[in-house]
């Protein structure tokens, strides 16, 4: 069994974009790659801001083949805008967090504060 992303949320208000042209390109570069649920390979997850920008409303990356984070980061690499994320993988087992900046990914620690069990 693989140990596959299971979700992504946005932290915060940022949002990040990706232009038509960039857009073509991380689906080039991860033809065959990109998992099964992928922000780059569903028009729904995004929103038209003008004819060639949209922003990722939601940056999924989920399913078979989810377990490959340096695609995420390749496709990710694409995008345009500053946005912090927090990756959740299978079972919540694992949290990483990202902080993307005009495409450069950087990989942080995610420290919980307040959870506990009565």
């Amino acid at each position: 069994m693989s140990y596959n992303i299971s979700t992504i949320e946005y932290i915060g208000p940022r949002r990040l974009t990706i232009t038509a042209t960039d857009l073509g390109r991380a689906m080039i570069k991860l033809r065959g790659k990109a998992p099964e649920g992928s922000f780059i390979d569903d028009t729904m997850k995004l929103r038209v801001l003008s004819p060639d920008v949209f922003e990722i409303t939601r940056v999924d990356w989920c399913g078979e083949g989810a377990n490959r984070v340096e695609d995420l980061h390749t496709a990710l690499a694409h995008t345009q805008g500053c946005a912090d994320l927090l990756i959740i993988w299978e079972g919540g087992d694992s949290i990483t967090g990202v902080r993307v900046n005009d495409g450069e990914v950087t990989e942080h620690v995610v420290a919980a504060a307040g959870w506990w069990r009565a």
